[in-house]
């Protein structure tokens, strides 16, 4: 799996809006945290000029575009649990974007 550079801080930003909402308590978010992900982080600034062309083209953060600009270099999908990024992206990159609950088991 493959992730732009930003993913982790992404995904602690997440975990910690869980803690605010009072989804997750702050241990059981720090272990998430801990979690050893088997994600390889791709550097970002290649990405830059891609993802920025398609944040302002789809009015979507460059930080959500830099996933796109990924799948699309290197010809993969980008699963994804966010369902206002799927559906904002979708009909722009048909067989692209794949909603992770359309895994199949």
């Amino acid at each position: 799996m493959l992730a732009p550079a930003h993913f982790r801080p992404e995904v602690a930003n997440a975990l910690w809006k869980k803690v605010r909402q009072g989804i997750l308590s702050s241990d059981e978010a720090r272990r998430m945290l801990a979690l050893d992900l088997p994600v390889e982080e791709v550097p970002t600034l290649p990405l830059l000029p891609a993802a920025f062309d398609i944040a302002a083209r789809l009015e979507r953060t460059v930080y959500d575009a830099l996933y796109v600009a990924l799948a699309l270099r290197e010809h993969c999908q980008l699963v994804t649990a966010d369902k206002k990024l799927r559906n904002a992206l979708a009909k722009a990159f048909p067989g692209t974007i794949l909603w992770v609950e359309d895994i199949p088991a």
